[in-house]
């Protein structure tokens, strides 16, 4: 009688093991979800993804009627340093001389931006993401 409980002990051990180390182990938390108001945006807010591109643009499509704030690592872009084209919706920040940020360098960069509709009723929203920048 004592092998059988030594080896269901030994069983019960190892599934806690597995169980474990697979919360311990596995990637955080449930997959990141875009607001619909937002139709895409680049660098992609779901994996954040790794980029090379010291001049990489910020695209954020946002819906048609929809008007938006833009701040990049704590400092808001100005009005005039972003091209919108009010029949899609989708707005651009490029990197470059005289701009908020003239080149991205090297490390994590974080991108909110904040919305709310141009007419009608009220839908107001915020949303933040980070991409990173290799060297």
């Amino acid at each position: 009688m004592d092998r059988y409980r030594v080896i269901q002990l030994s069983l019960g051990l190892a599934l806690a093991v597995v169980v474990v180390g697979t919360v311990l182990l596995a990637p955080g938390g449930s997959a990141r979800v875009v607001p619909t108001q937002i139709e895409s945006a680049s660098p992609d807010p779901v994996t954040e993804e790794v980029h090379f591109d010291p001049l990489l643009p910020i695209e954020v499509d946002m819906k048609v009627n929809y008007d938006l704030v833009m701040t990049i690592d704590g400092v808001r872009v100005p009005e005039d340093q972003l091209t919108f084209a009010e029949a899609t919706g989708i707005y651009v920040f490029r990197p470059g001389t005289a701009q908020v940020v003239e080149r991205w360098t090297t490390g994590r960069h974080t991108v909110v931006i904040e919305w709310d509709t141009l007419s009608g009723l009220a839908d107001p929203g915020r949303f933040a993401w980070q991409f990173q920048i290799k060297g």
